[in-house]
């Protein structure tokens, strides 16, 4: 990986066959037009993974566990109410800075998944999870560590 921007991961396809995914996180203002549509077509599923987070509440977040599970699904919650929408030009825009072996997607979209859902499905979570993870945990840390006047 050349920056911090940069992620990678390995996910099968329906028939077992693993594939290398890259992607460069979505600049902050395109990112953040991105997560205010997310919100608008997904916000049940924006506010279980906020749950996930902050099941308890905000204060004292940072010293509780976040409920993996909960939070995983979650973001498959809303990688299936965009597809559930039927919001192809969506999904495209959260995978446009992603990579299938070394093939970008918008190159190679309708054929990598033809037949192949479940692929779709997980490199969509894996990329919302990595654009959009942080949304409601990284404020709160910087908020309670700064100083109080």
């Amino acid at each position: 990986m050349a920056s911090s921007t940069e992620r990678a991961i390995r996910l099968p396809d329906a028939s077992g066959a693993e594939h290398e995914y890259r992607i460069v996180l979505h600049p902050a203002g395109e990112g953040w037009k991105l997560l205010a549509k997310l919100g608008r077509v997904a916000g049940r599923a924006f506010g279980s993974g906020l749950d996930a987070l902050f099941g308890g509440g905000v204060e004292g977040a940072l010293d509780r566990k976040v409920d993996g599970v909960a939070l995983g699904a979650a973001i498959s919650e809303l990688a299936g109410k965009m597809v559930e929408e039927g919001e192809v030009d969506l999904v495209q825009s959260v995978l446009r800075y992603a990579t299938r072996d070394s093939e970008k997607l918008a190159d190679c979209f309708d054929k990598a998944y033809q037949g192949n859902y479940g692929e779709l499905l997980a490199a969509l979570a894996w990329v919302l999870g990595e654009n959009f993870g942080t949304v409601a945990t990284a404020p709160f840390g910087r908020i309670q560590s700064g100083s109080r006047g």
